[in-house]
């Protein structure tokens, strides 16, 4: 890339060089022209005056398309190299999530496992596609802010007291502080922070409702409630599917979004085939 940005300020500063000269000719040309009118005679004939400024402010035309094409160039490159740049990021963090679930067998693909609900569900209510792709990177980092739990907490056998569950409730906010350093991740942190908010406005960490929390958040919490109830754990078996058309239904307008419900109920069969 530093080869081909080399490359590109060569040929710019040979243009810019002979665009100076060739604005430098038309002001001569210009120049003469004025002269002659002042003083009443020929300097340079007609013709020939309007030959070289022709020639002139063509090649001054097609030189500024060649920059405006090779500024196009350089700009898509450098989109395809952030974008690389931002996937190498996510999947960096994707790794220490992955080795997060790994040590433990009931959690282990979670976070693919909601990423492929979350993404089913916004392709199924027709959400813009730059909206999936931010919902897709949140789903794999949604649950980044475990990491900063002890293993004692996470992994702990039967239901947790009180205590535990506040310590488990941090890791929303925990996620996006480990976040907080990738600035390109702006929405990918609202979804992080508020996937267990709750729609009636009692969940967590900041116990707001409604259309106040984003439609990428209210997506993921259903996605990964359905997970949870689909998955065995030591404390609990996985639900039926029945039980979790139940469930769904039941805690909808409270924990869930009713449209969000009722999308992912019509989709919920693929995850069954």
């Amino acid at each position: 890339m530093q080869e081909d940005f080399a490359k590109y300020k060569n040929i710019f500063e040979k243009n810019s060089t002979f665009k100076l000269y060739t604005l430098f000719i038309l002001f001569l040309l210009i120049f003469f022209q004025f002269l002659s009118m002042v003083y009443k005679f020929k300097i340079v004939p007609d013709a020939f005056s309007i030959s070289i400024a022709f020639i002139c402010i063509c090649y001054l035309w097609l030189a500024e398309m060649s920059d405006r094409n090779q500024l196009q160039t350089i700009n898509l490159e450098l989109m395809l190299t952030q974008n690389l740049i931002k996937e190498s990021h996510v999947d960096t963090i994707m790794a220490l999530v992955l080795s997060q679930e790994a040590k433990d067998r009931y959690t282990y693909g979670h976070s693919e496992r909601v990423t492929k609900y979350s993404v089913a569900i916004a392709r199924e209510m027709g959400l813009m596609e730059l909206d999936i792709e931010i919902i897709e990177r949140s789903g794999k980092l949604h649950d980044i802010g475990k990491i900063g739990i002890s293993d004692d907490v996470l992994f702990a056998e039967g239901n947790l007291d009180e205590e535990k569950m506040n310590i488990i409730r941090t890791h929303p906010a925990k996620g996006v502080n480990i976040l907080e350093p990738l600035k390109f991740l702006d929405r990918e942190k609202d979804i992080i922070r508020h996937h267990h908010e709750r729609y009636d406005g009692k969940g967590y960490p900041d116990g707001i409702k409604g259309e106040q929390i984003s439609i990428g958040a209210r997506i993921m919490a259903v996605a990964d409630a359905f997970d949870a109830m689909r998955s065995n754990r030591p404390y609990k078996q996985n639900l039926s599917k029945a039980e979790i058309i139940s469930e769904l239904l039941n805690n909808s307008g409270t924990q869930f979004d009713p449209k969000i419900v009722n999308t992912f109920l019509k989709i919920m069969d693929r995850f069954y085939a």
